[in-house]
């Protein structure tokens, strides 16, 4: 049996705020734990609905390099789960010598607190990844593993290799429109 329930952009909005409201405590003791979605004393870099377009220049072509973004929620499991591995693709990209002349910079977007980036992106599921590159847009496929090496593997070339998914089987898309 399957449900499918409709809400507007608003309602999800009201929604996401009541549950932090209700679950604020369990925030904080995300907040608190070595999992957490906290950018602080990472290579991840913080992107806010203020200073994405200043920092990523997606609309004009990514001329800060390009980026690879994580839409997640402190209050979703799935995006706390791969917060430690975001943190060491970071880490891999801006350390290692053999990739840091690639100028990808990994960034992420707590989307609890930046509903315009949300609506800007149709963020509709979490976590949900970008890759801004080569003037497009690219999603990293829902399905798809997401441990370092191949989050690292797509990155490195893998996204030009997706093609469109417009028959909906969740392998990701090709070059989408910033």
């Amino acid at each position: 049996i399957t449900i499918t329930i409709t809400i507007t952009m608003k309602t999800f909005y009201i929604l996401l705020f009541l549950f932090q409201q209700i679950f604020s405590k369990t925030t904080m003791v995300f907040a608190s734990s070595s999992s957490s979605l906290s950018t602080k004393n990472t290579h991840v870099v913080e992107l806010t609905d203020e200073n994405f377009e200043h920092l990523t220049q997606a609309s004009t072509g990514q001329t800060t390099g390009k980026w690879f973004v994580n839409f997640s929620s402190p209050l979703c499991q799935h995006c706390i789960s791969l917060s430690p591995k975001w943190q060491s693709l970071a880490k891999i990209i801006s350390t290692q010598e053999e990739h840091q002349e690639s100028s990808i910079i990994v960034g992420m977007v707590d989307v609890s607190k930046n509903p315009k980036l949300v609506q800007r992106f149709n963020v509709k599921s979490m976590p949900t990844l970008y890759y801004f590159a080569d003037r497009g847009m690219y999603q990293y496929a829902p399905n798809k593993p997401r441990e370092e090496e191949q989050l690292l593997e797509y990155v490195l070339g893998g996204y030009k290799d997706i093609g469109n998914d417009s028959n909906g089987d969740g392998d990701g898309q090709g070059k989408m429109e910033v």
